[in-house]
């Protein structure tokens, strides 16, 4: 019985494997044919598009061609006309140059100072001037320096003034601060400044 079982099994197992072999087989040509389709879909788009390329160069090609003919035509016109003569420009050119150059001649006449001297040595001057900035310069660095040493000198040691000790308020009989003098009194009234104009005449419409 055993081994009528086994070989019942084996025979079943065996169709079973063939069965799944067989879908496999099934399953890996649909593959390939999918993968065949795809490939020639990639072509064909491809051919698509270059001839969709192809088409808009043609047109562009053609666009800019009349545009270039259209663009020769009116440049013959334009460039018979008097104002394009190559000789009138630049004696034109000319003309111009000679006029700004006596402008910039006019200008340095107007601009001379009558009391400066003919005879003042500009490198002289530019001499005292480096050496007023060199000396400027210096004076920076000392002040620099000054404040420098006196932050790293400590604190107990510094020259430093003392503060004001603070005024000593009377007291009462009852140890409570007494009320300000007569005198001091009419001080503070003294020293209030008046209101200003725009203020006391909403305080008095208040």
């Amino acid at each position: 019985m055993k081994k009528q079982q086994l070989r019942q099994q084996s025979t079943s197992s065996g169709t079973s494997s063939e069965q799944l072999k067989k879908k496999a087989l099934v399953i890996l040509k649909q593959k390939k044919m999918y993968e065949h389709q795809r490939e020639q879909l990639y072509n064909q788009q491809f051919n698509v598009d270059s001839v969709q390329f192809a088409t808009e160069n043609a047109k562009a090609t053609v666009d800019t061609v009349r545009a270039m003919k259209e663009a020769s035509k009116v440049l013959k016109v334009q460039f018979k006309q008097k104002e394009f003569d190559i000789d009138a420009i630049d004696a034109l050119n000319d003309q111009m140059q000679d006029l700004l150059d006596y402008n910039e001649e006019v200008q340095e006449c107007l601009g001379q100072s009558y009391q400066t001297p003919d005879d003042i040595d500009e490198d002289g001057l530019m001499d005292e001037l480096n050496m007023l900035e060199l000396d400027l310069e210096d004076d920076f660095l000392l002040e620099d320096n000054g404040q420098e040493q006196q932050q790293m000198i400590p604190s107990y040691l510094r020259d430093d003034p003392l503060p004001q000790a603070p005024a000593e308020k009377p007291f009462n009989e009852r140890g409570l601060p007494a009320p300000p003098a007569k005198n001091e009194a009419s001080d503070v009234v003294a020293n209030q400044q008046p209101p200003p104009p725009i203020a006391q005449s909403i305080a008095e419409k208040v």
